[in-house]
């Protein structure tokens, strides 16, 4: 995936973008942090990728859909194994659309279906969304500020996972990765090979001392999160 185009000209609309829209990052900010992020799951892979990290000591982001690798509220379990073992939910908004094609109306509904559903299964919602295909534009941020997004995560380094990068390539993407800046890295928990990764990430890692943590804790955000209930039990209302 790549930047859309329309980030690099972002400053001439400034007069237009909502004093309420969400900053927008694509690095860490806290030294020697690296922040693995994990985009269009949930998937049959997602529980894997999780529990490695976690095993190991690491926290990651996923940047989940409602309704992209089948429906969020089938793999409802897996999202909150996730969440209990500390690593970051986020939003990839509902359908993975891409919202610069949407009216503001438009993104507001796909953003509010995928956080009505993880309040549900969390009984919290995210602060932090990542626009699919890293696609936004003025309407898509002030959109994102009316239903309480915090902060636009996008990315610094893209493992070229989601365009067919093998192991071997994803792994030289990595190794000759600057050590200059704290990245925010682009993954997909959406196949077996992305998922063989992991080890690979943590060893990545620890061989150049760097902290894997979420991306809200490499920006030093301790809010994460709003709207703290009780999660659910499944019901009828659980349906894409």
């Amino acid at each position: 995936m790549k930047f859309a185009s329309v980030i690099t000209i972002l400053s001439s609309f400034v007069g237009l973008v909502s004093s309420q829209s969400p900053r927008v990052v694509s690095q860490c900010t806290t030294p020697n942090t690296v922040a693995i992020t994990f985009d269009d799951g949930p998937t049959i892979y997602t529980q894997q990728i999780s529990d490695i990290f976690a095993q190991n000591g690491a926290r990651v982001t996923f940047f989940v859909n409602g309704f992209n690798y089948g429906c969020i509220y089938d793999r409802s379990d897996t999202i909150l194994s996730a969440f209990n073992s500390g690593h970051q939910i986020a939003s990839h908004t509902w359908s993975h659309a891409d919202l610069t094609t949407l009216s503001e109306a438009g993104v507001v509904d796909e953003a509010e279906k995928l956080q009505t559903a993880l309040r549900k299964i969390l009984g919290v919602s995210p602060t932090y969304v990542r626009p699919p295909y890293g696609s936004y534009n003025v309407n898509t941020l002030n959109a994102f500020g009316m239903v309480g997004f915090t902060t636009v995560a996008l990315w610094d380094l893209d493992s070229g996972d989601s365009v067919g990068v093998g192991n071997v390539g994803q792994q030289d993407g990595y190794n000759a990765a600057s050590t200059d800046v704290s990245h925010i890295v682009l993954q997909h928990d959406t196949s077996e090979s992305t998922a063989s990764m992991s080890q690979f990430i943590i060893n990545w890692a620890r061989s150049r001392n760097l902290q894997m943590v979420t991306v809200a804790e490499c920006l030093g955000d301790t809010v994460p999160y709003m709207g703290q209930t009780v999660p659910e039990v499944r019901n009828p209302t659980w349906i894409c």
